[in-house]
């Protein structure tokens, strides 16, 4: 199996901690979304089938507590496996500072009073191992629909710059930035045909050196 994590790390165009003000259960949500297109992508083009996966899971739960309330009941269950991310009034408490029983349901916090927030979360997997390259492929798909947003918003920018000449610097970083996405977008778009060429050359190869054609 290959967890969407291992994708995740290989990515280099969106850093966990550019989302470091979100709970972790809600960076993970955003990435898989962001992988669901890579995968759809990578499908259509490379005619290969990835898609036996457990999918992306998450359940919420949020509590106005008490002083004396550290015992919550968590209906419905997490899903099986869940990793935590539990805060009280915002501070997140690390995994030492809370347990879960999955077998009543219950979350245990050290105190209570406050406003407390539960993310039971299923990062998600392929089901099947990819390789490096599948891998690499899909990472630098995931920043598609992430750089999408940013493009539509830096081209408002761009033309709100472009109004001022004392704006000009800004406005060609802004411009440098457009056409590095653009960039990004044609390099995934290539690796994935590539990937299919690939995979059909040894037959391609076989039929050459039939026909006395060498190969390096």
């Amino acid at each position: 199996m290959t967890s969407f994590e291992e994708i995740y790390t290989l990515n280099g165009g969106i850093q966990k901690e550019d989302y470091g003000d979100k709970p972790d259960n809600i960076y993970y949500f955003i990435m898989s979304n962001y992988l669901t297109f890579a995968i759809g992508a990578f499908c259509e083009y490379s005619y290969i089938d990835i898609l036996d996966i457990t999918p992306f899971e998450q359940k919420i739960y949020t509590f106005s507590t008490s002083d004396l309330e550290t015992e919550f009941n968590l209906l419905p269950k997490p899903p099986i496996d869940s990793n935590f991310y539990v805060s009280v009034d915002n501070v997140k408490l690390k995994s030492s500072e809370f347990s879960y029983n999955s077998l009543s349901g219950d979350l245990t916090i050290p105190s209570g009073g406050g406003e407390v927030y539960i993310g039971a979360y299923v990062i998600g997997t392929f089901n099947n191992t990819l390789g490096i390259r599948e891998k690499t492929i899909l990472a630098d798909a995931i920043t598609e629909w992430f750089v999408e947003g940013s493009v539509n918003d830096r081209s408002q920018l761009q033309q709100i710059m472009y109004s001022g000449v004392e704006f000009y610097s800004q406005a060609n970083h802004s411009t440098a930035n457009l056409n590095l996405e653009k960039y990004r977008n044609s390099k995934s778009f290539k690796n994935m045909i590539m990937y299919t060429y690939s995979k059909n050359m040894p037959n391609t190869i076989k039929l050459g050196k039939r026909a006395g054609v060498e190969y390096e």
